[in-house]
């Protein structure tokens, strides 16, 4: 039994090259390819964190 759902969205050009690569820098591998899927799955399971911009300069600013 399948327990997946399919999404579909509208990206700008580039960011679904950059969200493969970034799944397969963080070990979500499918195939030759980032298992895009699977990384979404994390963020949303608490296992990785997304954060603004502005926030991680704040945290790792040299001045903080």
């Amino acid at each position: 039994m399948n327990n997946k759902e399919t999404i579909n969205v509208r990206i700008k050009k580039g960011t679904r090259l950059w969200w493969r690569q970034e799944a397969a820098k963080n070990g979500f591998i499918y195939g030759n390819d980032g298992a895009t899927g699977e990384f979404l799955d994390a963020i949303a399971q608490g296992e990785y964190v997304v954060i603004s911009r502005e926030v991680w300069e704040k945290l790792f600013s040299k001045t903080a």
